[in-house]
């Protein structure tokens, strides 16, 4: 039901792109839907304490999908394909290791 769900939604998202426009359907990548699916079904069959603990490590996550997609961004008119994505990969590793640690120290709230 999850993998179903997650591909409708891609599927609806990708079908409207031509009406939604690049931005648009970029704020609204995949990334954002398959977490609200997860959250869905993690609330439905392991309570609401699962379900925050799952976006809790969603947003964490997200600051490494940031970090590469702001890296290759910056980079990519100004240098060569791989070492643009080698560098994102780079900084996607060292903010998910930070946030991951901040994570880790912060007091669980559930």
């Amino acid at each position: 039901m999850r993998m179903a769900a997650a591909t409708g939604m891609v599927l609806l998202i990708t079908a409207a792109a031509t009406r939604l426009g690049p931005r648009w359907s970029g704020l609204l990548s995949p990334f954002p839907v398959f977490a609200c699916v997860m959250a869905i079904f993690t609330q439905r069959h392991g309570g609401a304490g699962r379900a925050h603990h799952l976006l809790r490590g969603v947003v964490a996550g997200s600051f490494a999908f940031a970090a590469f997609f702001v890296t290759v961004g910056l980079l990519l008119t100004r240098l060569p394909v791989v070492p643009v994505y080698a560098l994102a990969t780079g900084a996607a590793l060292a903010v998910n290791g930070l946030s991951l640690l901040t994570l880790l120290r912060a007091p669980s709230a559930g």
